[in-house]
């Protein structure tokens, strides 16, 4: 069972996200389930990290912050930031 007081950031991915992979790299993504789970797990940080806190790590691990679309979505175990960009190891 998770831990209910562990918190997370996630970063959600938005359609435009997908859309700009094109069909052809989801579809192979999607049948490689261990790629898909890697992709997922890059858009998950440990700790809560607001917007502001976020924008401060551009150029450090994650470059891609400046495609938050909308910020700050509190849950009961962390935030939520929607991007429109897909974060990858090739980032």
């Amino acid at each position: 069972m998770a831990n209910p007081e562990k918190k997370f950031t996630v970063f959600a991915l938005t359609d435009t996200a997908f859309a700009g992979l094109g069909q052809d790299p989801i579809a192979a993504v999607l049948a490689d389930t261990d790629k898909l789970s890697s992709i997922l797990t890059y858009h998950v940080v440990s700790g809560e990290v607001d917007a502001a806190a976020a924008m401060n790590l551009t150029g450090t691990l994650v470059e891609t912050v400046s495609n938050i679309t909308n910020q700050d979505i509190y849950a009961s175990n962390g935030v939520i930031h929607f991007i429109d960009t897909v974060i990858t190891d090739t980032q």
